[in-house]
């Protein structure tokens, strides 16, 4: 894939199916200052494999927009990608996925930063039953209102996340706030992973999870 390539898979342009699978093969810097996330107008339902590489300079700038991120809805797999860049959005947003539904693994954020008034992650806004895994987030991540914010993950509704960790400098509004996560919820899992991130906020603030949601008896949310 090179830059152009990657714009038509934004517009869907191209091929968007659960057999689809994309190949990096070789670091992009993105040119234009507005990117256009993939999977802003249908869900990503395929396979991108970074296989190593990077996708960098990923910018975005519009706090109207929800869905802020290199991809903007994903159900499909992401994996072994390394992105930077600057996104600022408001309700969803995450530099490597503002919502993600289906699997990232072995992916890096880093030297980015991220803005958003909702949910808001360093990697992923709104991890919803999906998972991450083997991934780490090291970057700047910054909420002027009152959603949840993670290092690596803002919400996580009853998804999995395992053998990953955030070195983000994380700073909350009056929401929940997290080093890792900043809510987790319903039948939720957090495993074998860790936070040195800094974080603070006026809200619910914790070094690896702003807020452990329990709230259904029957919907263990786990950490271990």
């Amino acid at each position: 894939e090179d830059e152009e390539q990657l714009y038509a898979i934004s517009v869907d342009l191209m091929p968007n199916t659960a057999q689809v699978y994309y190949l990096l093969c070789d670091d992009i810097a993105i040119s234009t200052p507005f990117w256009t996330p993939i999977g802003e107008y249908t869900v990503f339902k395929g396979t991108f494999d970074g296989d190593g590489y990077s996708i960098s300079d990923v910018g975005l700038i519009n706090t109207h927009y929800d869905y802020v991120g290199l991809f903007g809805q994903s159900s499909g797999t992401v994996k072994n990608l390394t992105v930077s860049g600057t996104v600022i959005g408001k309700s969803i947003v995450g530099l490597l996925s503002a919502h993600n539904t289906g699997n990232i693994e072995n992916c890096k954020v880093e030297n980015g930063s991220v803005t958003g008034i909702g949910y808001t992650g360093g990697m992923v806004g709104y991890n919803e039953g999906g998972t991450i895994s083997a991934s780490v987030a090291s970057c700047v991540v910054n909420n002027t209102g009152s959603g949840n914010t993670g290092g690596l993950v803002g919400y996580n509704d009853s998804g999995t996340i395992k053998t990953s960790f955030s070195s983000a400098s994380v700073a909350g509004g009056n929401g929940n706030v997290g080093g890792l996560v900043g809510e987790s919820r319903y039948t939720c899992l957090i495993d074998n992973c860790f936070a040195v991130a800094t974080v603070s906020g006026s809200g619910t603030v914790g070094g690896l999870v702003g807020y452990l949601n329990q709230y259904y008896s029957s919907r263990i949310a786990t950490i271990r």
